[in-house]
């Protein structure tokens, strides 16, 4: 997952990989992050627990 300072330019600025979708996750707000599908679609994510449970916000 790459660590990214998630700003309002940084996360316009995220392209699609083809086949797979990725989590960026902030540098700076632990467990938060933007994850891209394929398409483009881009959602806001929180990771929390020790199972690593991922809630889409």
């Amino acid at each position: 997952m790459p660590v990214l300072n998630l700003t309002d330019p940084a996360v316009r600025s995220l392209k699609p990989i083809a086949g797979k979708q990725v989590t960026y996750v902030d540098r700076g707000l632990k467990g938060f992050g933007v994850r891209v599908s394929p398409s483009g679609h881009a959602s806001y994510v929180l990771v929390l627990g020790a199972n690593r449970q991922r809630i889409k916000l």
